[in-house]
């Protein structure tokens, strides 16, 4: 089996010519997830992830990368809800989107639309990374924050908390509006948010 990525060794291994023609263009993170479901090695060309990989361009591939998956399971049944590739967003206030009310999200990748919410996510480093913005964090506060995600500096700050482990349970599910690599998902009970280690590769 593959292991994750260690600090400062190189990640993945380079491909030769004979992969040009066999790879599906992936353009977001839910895309990447499709294809790696399918058991197809996507070439990642947008959303976060390949944000996170460096954001290579052109129609050629030139390394094969391990990556970790995301996977939400019911905690009464234990059944597969969703897999991702990127991160899972929980917001408790749906009307007022992410500037009020408390927010989550587990990253596997350090790029949240865009920003880099959680510098220390790596792809393939076996952990999910976690952020929690306190209710009480004001709307400008959060303003202020998302404009210094930009460049990940952000953090530290007394409203945002990160931990970092290989599963987060989210059990208050009232009321809120849940994001798997930017798409709606549906849940009615407490969910386990865990790493699939090695689970796929782009």
């Amino acid at each position: 089996p593959m292991m994750p990525i260690q600090p400062n060794s190189e990640w993945g291994s380079a491909v030769g010519p004979s992969v040009d023609g066999l790879a599906v263009r992936a353009m977001s993170d839910h895309a990447v997830a499709e294809a790696v479901a399918r058991g197809v090695e996507p070439l990642v060309r947008g959303g976060d992830l390949h944000q996170a990989i460096g954001a290579p361009t052109g129609d050629i591939a030139t390394r094969r990368l391990p990556i970790d998956l995301i996977e939400l399971e019911a905690l009464d049944d234990g059944s597969v809800l969703a897999t991702g590739v990127a991160h899972v967003v929980v917001r408790r206030s749906r009307a007022r989107g992410w500037l009020r009310g408390p927010v989550t999200m587990i990253a596997n990748a350090e790029f949240i639309r865009g920003r880099q919410a959680l510098p220390r996510a790596h792809p393939n480093d076996g952990i999910l990374d976690r952020l929690d913005v306190d209710v009480a964090m004001t709307a400008r506060q959060r303003v202020a924050a998302m404009r210094r995600a930009r460049l990940g500096d952000h953090l530290p700050h007394p409203s945002l908390v990160v931990a970092r482990g290989t599963s987060f349970v989210i059990e208050d599910v009232d009321n809120v509006h849940i994001e798997v690599d930017g798409r709606p998902l549906a849940i009615d009970g407490a969910f386990r948010v865990s790493v699939c280690v090695d689970g796929g590769t782009v």
